[in-house]
């Protein structure tokens, strides 16, 4: 990692610590994204690549796919050692989202649109097809799956991250946009329209 690369997320990491208690998770997030465009100026991998770190615990863009599940592997043995760490897995939780399961939302959210941005969306919509799948009888077992857990709604969550994830990829959607995106179509309605009101004065 370069000196300005882990200057970035330093900053990024920052930031985070400093608003995190002060706004709903789903705003967090977004202000997160808006901080991360800022520095990337203009670089798309760069912009991935930091929120996938602070998110996930991504060390690149190709190492996301595996990076959530070892981030919340290493927190849960932590966690059975009764040490007290602080990982992607425990950065976020769900307020603010309209799909709120009460779980990090904005790391299953980030997840796949980091998937799909380096991945592609087929290989992206697979695995979230698969976190969501309920297994019957002793497969339910199987590590990343719904386990019982798997819901309609977070697979449209994951969709939606895909489409974002693809947008990105495809330069459809500027790293700057992305937390009005995240706003507008992940938010509560209330939210949103509340945020739209307070941009408008």
């Amino acid at each position: 990692m370069s000196k300005e690369a882990g200057a970035r997320r330093a900053a990024l990491e920052a930031y985070y610590h400093d608003i995190i208690g002060n706004v709903s998770d789903l705003e967090a997030f977004a202000l997160v994204t808006e901080h991360a465009a800022e520095t990337a100026q203009g670089d798309y991998d760069a912009f991935v690549l930091d929120v996938s770190r602070l998110t996930l615990g991504a060390r690149s863009n190709w190492a996301a796919i595996v990076s959530g599940f070892f981030d919340r592997a290493w927190m849960y043995a932590a966690r059975r050692m009764g040490w007290k760490v602080e990982s992607a897995a425990n950065r976020f939780g769900s307020s603010g989202f309209a799909a709120d399961d009460g779980s990090n939302q904005v790391q299953h959210f980030w997840y796949f649109a980091a998937v799909a941005y380096t991945w592609g969306p087929r290989i992206a919509d697979l695995l979230a097809r698969y976190h969501e799948w309920n297994a019957p009888g002793i497969l339910r077992r199987l590590p990343a799956s719904g386990m019982g857990h798997g819901t309609e709604l977070d697979l449209a969550l994951s969709r939606k991250s895909i489409a974002l994830g693809r947008a990105l990829a495809k330069r459809r959607i500027a790293p700057e946009r992305v937390g009005a995106w995240v706003r507008r179509e992940l938010g509560t309605r209330e939210r949103a329209a509340s945020h739209e009101g307070e941009a408008a004065r």
